[in-house]
């Protein structure tokens, strides 16, 4: 399988804890309360290649994020445009070792029965009222920016890897986040991988743990942190957004706000 280079793999950066197991007080207690990421081993198995997506999903249509050389296609003044492709543009491509120029990003509940079953939302926030689910294909090198989530967020992948750096929400005063008229109000200017420190000479202050996640694996990202996520070979990864009911009312209010002005079109079909 093709694999990147992190480009931050030599650099001093605090790791996130990794634990194999953890009950649900446990994570209440150590990771939930007080605010902490953590990277938990949630399933024994890898139940899901490449092979079997393209035989549970075929060539059916799923929604996507245009890319260039990794990068999304995105700009503060035009937002996020996500279109509708055909998954064997994309599994092709991966399959000849190019770039397909698409991040999928799926709802899971457009995905198969038998995929769901198998990748159940973990223990910790399974029977949360408020859950919503997205499943993401990249291909090695695919980045999504800093930005930042309002739930809480798990981060689960079912193949491939992922490398997510996280800075805590006070950072947010150092990371330069886009104009709230923007169209993109939650996420940074402000390049971890490529830093500017002439432009943007507050992020020196800023000071991010990192994670890398493999099969099995979710890594807890808690409510108000900035997280940038770079694929290191061809990943596929379901992030469950959960909370309470404040949560539930925030988010359905944040998404008319995002239909009036033209946010993240076509993000939920």
């Amino acid at each position: 399988m093709k694999c990147v280079a992190d480009p931050l793999a030599d650099q001093a950066i605090e790791e996130i804890p990794r634990v194999d197991t953890l009950s649900r007080a446990d994570f209440v207690r150590q990771y939930l309360r007080p605010g902490k990421p953590v990277v938990i081993r949630v399933a024994d198995g890898n139940f899901w290649t490449m092979e079997r997506l393209l035989a549970a999903l075929g060539d059916r249509e799923v929604s996507a994020l245009r890319t260039d050389g990794g990068n999304l296609r995105t700009s503060p003044e035009a937002g996020v445009h996500f279109q509708r492709i055909r998954l064997d543009e994309v599994t092709r491509a991966l399959a000849d070792g190019a770039d397909p120029g698409w991040h999928v990003s799926v709802p899971l509940t457009e995905m198969p029965a038998a995929f769901t079953d198998n990748m159940p939302p973990p223990v910790y926030c399974a029977d949360a009222p408020f859950l919503r689910s997205r499943v993401w294909l990249a291909a090695p090198g695919t980045v999504t920016p800093l930005h930042w989530d309002m739930p809480r967020n798990f981060l689960q992948l079912a193949f491939g890897h992922r490398r997510v750096l996280l800075y805590p929400p006070l950072d947010g005063l150092h990371v330069y986040p886009n104009a709230p008229t923007s169209k993109m109000p939650n996420f940074s200017r402000f390049d971890p991988e490529n830093p500017d420190f002439e432009a943007f000479r507050s992020a020196q202050r800023a000071r991010p743990v990192r994670g890398i996640i493999g099969p099995g694996e979710a890594m807890y990202i808690p409510p108000g942190w900035w997280h940038h996520v770079r694929s290191l070979d061809t990943s596929l990864a379901v992030n469950f957004w959960w909370g309470n009911r404040v949560i539930a009312a925030a988010w359905r209010a944040a998404q008319s706000y995002k239909g009036l002005r033209g946010l993240y079109r076509r993000e939920w079909k």
